[in-house]
């Protein structure tokens, strides 16, 4: 409410003072006398405002630019801990064994081969599918258990993740440890075989997936507990952590900054460009001096909306640092 008010009051003083500006024009017209030091004075006060506003304005852009690659850095690193989930994954569920009855996924997928997790999980769906269903579309939503790809086998391998593709992966890793943990003695022991996991606990590549997602040593068997508590890692941290740096690395210049490259564009234009060609033009003294008093308006019109922006600038440099 604060912001709107003072945006208010703002474009009121610059709108007042245009108004003001040109009766003052129309009450004391511009003389020859004080032509070529207004054009020399407009000129000399919007190349140095122009000066300074275009330094910041690099600076800016580099800081900005700066930050995204440190942005990108984290981004590669949880993009690379995101695959290696999806790879562990795979090797644990790509198993039919860890069904109890997998011929309950098997008619599904012949039934309704079209269905996917987030169709089925959507609000305007009227199908309802079976625990052993829904966990059998939750790893294929995270990754085709039925089509590998060379990626699942090439741990070196990076892969870029678009924000759709971040957001689609959330629901389905909650889904996974709602059943593993959450729900397991109400529907998980039911359905799934749970000594699979255990039986995989000395194969290689899982361990090592692991390592690389956690970042810390194995002591002790791999469980559904430890898969679960994998899933809640990614659900809470890795997976909103992913989306927000993307997002935020997504984003153009921000929007004061734009509004700032703008005015600073108007300056340069009516207050250096165009007095610097009315130097060299030889015009008609009428017809220079209403060229002159439109730059003079609009230069100062621009440079009173980049005064009364001052606070807001400094506010916006001063809160990354809070």
């Amino acid at each position: 409410m604060k912001r709107k008010a003072y945006c208010i009051i703002k474009w009121s003083i610059i709108i007042l003072f245009a108004v003001f500006f040109i009766n003052l024009f129309v009450c004391f017209p511009i003389t020859k006398d004080m032509y070529a030091n207004l054009l020399e004075n407009t000129l000399t006060v919007s190349s140095i405002i122009t000066a300074i506003v275009f330094a910041f304005l690099f600076s800016k852009v580099f800081q900005i630019q700066s930050e995204k690659e440190k942005r990108q850095i984290k981004i590669d690193n949880l993009s690379f801990k995101l695959s290696n989930f999806r790879r562990l994954i795979y090797h644990i569920f790509s198993d039919n064994k860890f069904w109890k009855d997998y011929s309950v996924v098997n008619k599904f997928k012949k039934e309704h081969p079209d269905l996917t997790f987030n169709i089925v999980h959507d609000d305007k769906n009227d199908y309802v599918p079976t625990t052993s269903e829904d966990f059998y579309l939750a790893v294929n939503e995270l990754v085709n258990i039925n089509h590998s790809e060379f990626w699942i086998y090439n741990t070196t391998q990076k892969i870029s993740y678009s924000i759709d593709e971040i957001a689609k992966f959330h629901k389905p890793i909650n889904q996974i440890w709602y059943y593993l943990e959450h729900k397991w003695l109400k529907f998980g022991q039911n359905h799934f075989n749970e000594q699979l996991i255990i039986d995989k606990s000395d194969n290689s590549t899982i361990i090592e997936l692991i390592k690389s997602i956690k970042n810390e040593q194995i002591q002790q068997n791999i469980d559904r507990h430890k898969i679960a508590s994998i899933c809640d890692y990614f659900y809470n941290k890795i997976i909103p952590d992913l989306y927000e740096l993307k997002d935020e690395n997504a984003k153009g210049l921000p929007f004061f900054t734009k509004s700032l490259l703008l005015s600073q564009i108007i300056i340069m234009i009516f207050g250096v460009i165009i007095p610097l060609t009315l130097t060299t033009l030889n015009l008609n003294f009428d017809l220079a001096k209403y060229f002159l008093f439109s730059s003079v308006l609009i230069t100062t019109m621009s440079v009173l909306w980049l005064a009364l922006n001052v606070k807001q600038i400094i506010d916006n440099e001063m809160n990354k640092y809070r």
